[in-house]
């Protein structure tokens, strides 16, 4: 599963087992039921991941098929567009693996940003400025080598990206692109406390500060907010919580002044 809700209202969209992909809308305490995407958008296989995201256009979401493509829709009100397959506009790369997606507002609003891995560990990054995407950018050349990326979450602070990222040996990963340039990817965990091996993260803005919610191997939920340059500790999110169980994939979005977490545990 991945991931998450929007800025304006609370709308989730999971993959199944089976690979459908399902939409639902909780409006005040009413959740809609949930929709097959594909039957509006279009059959293009079993998906295995996705992410969503909001601007004026609309809800947009990338989602990732079996066979490694990586396609768009966005639903405007009810009608959803057909996906596009977002290598044939922002370029051939390989097969993607895992995906997140970001909107700007202000003076950036209508561009999304999209994020994807492939599976020799590349972090790729496109723009969509309406129906234009920018050719996939390798993320590393601009902001530093760092091994072999597993799992990646991004979110905007107006016109900036901030990209989180977790290579293969469980090290955290923090850059900032703004307008071109990026900044060189930083340990977070040099930053925030070392916490053991991440496997899983997400990240989302509130008032020009980024939090980040991450999972380690262990099943501990941790929570950090970078504000500026520093960041804050690390937390255990359960202490605070209530013990659950083992953490495998999370999810965060704000809503106002209140950030949302949504995990899943596993039986151990």
């Amino acid at each position: 599963m991945n991931r998450k809700a929007t800025r304006t209202e609370p709308r989730w969209i999971l993959s199944s087992r089976s690979g459908r992909l399902w939409h639902s809308i909780r409006q005040g305490n009413t959740w809609s039921l949930f929709a097959d995407v594909e039957g509006e958008a279009g059959e293009r296989g079993r998906f295995l991941d996705v992410s969503c995201d909001d601007d004026s256009q609309g809800l947009h979401v990338c989602a990732i098929t079996d066979d490694g493509r990586l396609w768009h829709s966005i639903r405007q009100g009810d009608p959803w567009s057909q996906f596009a397959d977002v290598e044939g506009e922002a370029g051939e790369r390989g097969r993607f693996v895992d995906v997140s997606c970001a909107a700007s507002y202000g003076v950036s609003a209508n561009q999304l940003h999209v994020c994807a891995i492939t599976d020799d560990g590349r972090l790729w990054h496109s723009i969509r400025r309406g129906d234009p995407w920018s050719q996939f950018a390798d993320v590393e050349s601009k902001a530093g080598e760092r091994g072999r990326f597993v799992d990646v979450s991004c979110a905007t602070e107006f016109g900036n990206l901030h990209v989180c990222a977790i290579t293969d040996d469980g090290r955290f990963w923090h850059s900032i692109r703004r307008g071109n340039p990026w900044s060189q990817f930083l340990d977070v965990e040099e930053a925030a406390g070392e916490r053991g091996r991440f496997v899983n993260a997400d990240c989302a803005v509130m008032a020009n500060k980024l939090h980040v919610c991450a999972i380690t191997d262990n099943g501990r939920l941790w929570h950090s907010i970078r504000q500026g340059n520093p960041w804050s500790s690390f937390r255990d999110v359960e202490g605070k919580a209530g013990e659950r169980g083992d953490f495998v994939t999370v999810a965060c979005a704000v809503n106002g002044i209140a950030l949302h977490v949504c995990g899943i545990t596993v039986e151990p």
